[in-house]
């Protein structure tokens, strides 16, 4: 009788584990549907990677190289003309013509005096066109006679040297009523002896010859240059679209 007691024992206990074993089998398999229903992956995916610094995010060299490269993609933004092809051939044909315009002024002035000037209202030359001028033209030294022996002519100011002198000046000189010149946003703060590195002589006037400076800002800190010369040379010397 005892030994068959102790049989039911151990079947009861037997039978009670594969109870347990069962229901806990049930549970994990339950575990996948309950993932399904709220997937983890998904939440991380929706997270917008920059406003989560990672460890490797937080350290200096990293913050730093990120701040590297926002400050290349501002330049880079700021660095674009602000022109379009179009306007910008546009520009590049005015300043070949003021340029142009220039050197027959001088040409007269040196038949009548001898000698060239740095004076452009006493050489009869000024800005044609519109009133608002996008190229700044002229001569960064003035050209003084009396160092080759030469006196002034009567009212010749070799200071009034560029389209600077222009400015606030109406655009046809009978009409004091009419337009005035006035400098475009984009060249107001332009200084030619800011560009004096591009001149072959100086960009400035001698008895025999004479060299004249033309700035054309077309936006983004880039600037076509170009120079004419006694001999008739119209040079291009910068490319303000290929310039660093």
């Amino acid at each position: 009788m005892e030994k068959r007691n102790k049989v039911l024992v151990v079947v009861l206990l037997v039978a009670i584990a594969v109870g347990f074993g069962l229901f806990k089998k049930n549970k994990i398999e339950t575990l996948p549907e309950t993932a399904e229903e709220h997937p983890v992956a998904e939440v991380q995916s929706t997270q917008v990677a920059p406003t989560i610094p990672t460890k490797e995010d937080s350290h200096p060299q990293a913050v730093e190289r990120l701040k590297n490269s926002q400050t290349l993609n501002s330049v880079s933004e700021k660095d674009q003309p602000l022109f379009s092809k179009e306007e910008i051939n546009k520009l590049r044909q005015e300043t070949k013509s003021s340029l142009a315009s220039s050197y027959t002024a001088m040409a007269a002035y040196r038949a009548e005096w001898d000698r060239y000037t740095t004076d452009f209202q006493s050489a009869g030359w000024m800005p044609s066109g519109n009133a608002e001028l996008k190229v700044k033209i002229g001569f960064i030294e003035p050209f003084l006679p009396n160092r080759v022996n030469k006196e002034l002519a009567p009212g010749e100011l070799p200071e009034r040297n560029s389209t600077d002198i222009f400015i606030n000046k109406p655009v046809y000189g009978d009409d004091p009523q009419g337009p005035k010149f006035y400098y475009s946003e984009t060249l107001k703060d332009v200084n030619l002896a800011d560009f004096r590195k591009f001149c072959r002589m100086n960009c400035t006037a001698t008895e025999n010859e004479f060299e004249i400076l033309a700035v054309v800002p077309l936006g983004g800190n880039r600037f076509d240059v170009w120079t004419i010369n006694s001999q008739k040379v119209l040079e291009q010397i910068q490319d303000g679209l290929e310039a660093p």
